[in-house]
C-alpha cells in the first residue's frame, strides 16, 4: 500500500477550508423569517396594540393578513425603527 498523501501548508489548507465553507453557504438558504403576532409586534416595539395598529394604518410598518389574523416580521419592524 503506497501512501499518496501530499503535505500542504496549513495556510493553503484553510484557504481551501474557506472556499468550500463559502460555496456551501451560497447554496444552503437561510432559514425563513417567522411571523409574529400583534402581540408580538408591540412586546417588540416595547408598545402597546393600539400602537401597532395605527402603525399599520399609516403604512409605516409592512404587516401580512392572514384570514382575520395581521401578521409581523421582524425586519419590516427593525426597518422601521432605522427609518424613524
Amino acid at each position: 500500500m503506497h501512501d499518496w498523501s501530499i503535505p500542504l501548508p496549513p495556510a493553503l489548507v484553510e484557504a481551501l477550508a474557506d472556499q468550500v465553507a463559502d460555496r456551501l453557504a451560497e447554496r444552503i438558504a437561510p432559514p425563513a423569517e417567522p411571523y409574529i403576532d400583534v402581540d408580538g409586534a408591540a412586546e417588540y416595539l416595547a408598545c402597546g396594540k393600539k400602537r401597532i395598529y395605527e402603525l399599520k394604518e399609516q403604512q409605516k410598518i409592512a404587516a401580512y393578513e392572514d384570514g382575520r389574523r395581521l401578521l409581523f416580521r421582524r425586519s419590516d419592524l427593525d426597518a422601521y425603527l432605522e427609518s424613524s
